[in-house]
């Protein structure tokens, strides 16, 4: 893959990672839904970073339509969520990529602040890439 493509296509991999990141914060959240692909997969973790053994698997949402439910229906709980996306990692394979990155949210008027990790799966579907699957994983320190 030339450097060109190679940049190109990173740029749009991340404009999904980004898109999905802005349907939520602009209370949009089916929108972003459609941003997996049909049989995607989006499994919510949490995890103390400190200890990875303390990793719990809160979610496993299989399918357009199952991820659709769940993030309309938390954008129905009246929060205003602003996921923040930071240092995205892209590896490209083909029609296959993975894209790392870390994910900062304020949600208001809880004043709820949340720091974790998206680990990305994206597949090109004719001319656009889309999330195959996402795995959350949510920093969160366990109590001593």
């Amino acid at each position: 893959m030339s450097q060109d493509m190679y940049a190109r296509h990173r740029a749009e991999i991340v404009e999904v990672v980004h898109r999905y990141a802005y349907c939520i914060r602009s209370q949009q959240a089916s929108q972003g839904a459609d941003l997996f692909t049909e049989d995607g997969v989006f499994e919510i973790r949490a995890m103390d970073p400190r200890d990875p053994s303390s990793l719990v698997v809160r979610e496993v949402l299989k399918g357009r339509e199952a991820i659709r439910d769940y993030v309309v229906k938390v954008e129905g709980y009246g929060l205003r969520v602003c996921p923040l996306i930071f240092n995205a990692v892209v590896e490209i394979d083909g029609d296959t990529a993975t894209c790392n990155s870390i994910m900062e949210s304020r949600t208001w008027p809880a004043g709820h602040e949340v720091v974790g990790e998206y680990q990305d799966c994206l597949r090109r579907d004719g001319q656009q890439w889309l999330i195959q699957s996402r795995v959350f994983t949510i920093f969160q320190a366990t109590r001593d």
